[in-house]
């Protein structure tokens, strides 16, 4: 189910996983969307720290990304560049072997004024979503 995010301009992350109350087991791969993003940097630093797998995406390459995950985790992070979410052929390859997906997006809101233009971030909703995929290997 999809959490939406309250609307502030400071965000005080904390999440609470029991070690008993994982849908996933720790060494499962997970996707995260919009890796860049504070609250999905966030949640991947706590996947990784239990020893899931992530594959991060991002719309264009991120060398800071790399290097901070990587450098403090090795090879538990990989990011994967797709530049728009709705792009099913492009998606496909970044589901191989991955038992979750978290989708952090964003609802963006643009406005006009005497000053000019700006946006207003309206929304910001994570939602783990587990999957279950046919296995296509032989028994």
């Amino acid at each position: 189910m999809c959490s939406e995010v309250p609307n502030t301009h400071r965000f005080n992350v904390s999440f609470n996983m029991d070690d008993k109350a994982y849908a996933l087991p720790p060494s499962s791969r997970v996707l995260v969307t919009g890796a860049n993003g504070y609250l999905a940097s966030q949640i991947i630093d706590l996947l990784l720290s239990r020893g899931y797998l992530v594959r991060g995406q991002v719309r264009q390459h991120r060398q800071w990304l790399d290097e901070h995950f990587k450098g403090k985790y090795g090879d538990l992070f990989e990011s994967v560049i797709l530049s728009e979410l709705d792009d099913r052929e492009g998606i496909a390859p970044l589901l191989d072997d991955v038992a979750g997906v978290i989708l952090v997006v964003w609802e963006l809101s643009w406005y006009r004024s005497g000053n000019g233009a700006g946006l207003t971030i309206v929304r910001q909703w994570t939602c783990p979503l587990k999957m279950t995929r046919p296995s296509s290997r032989k028994q």
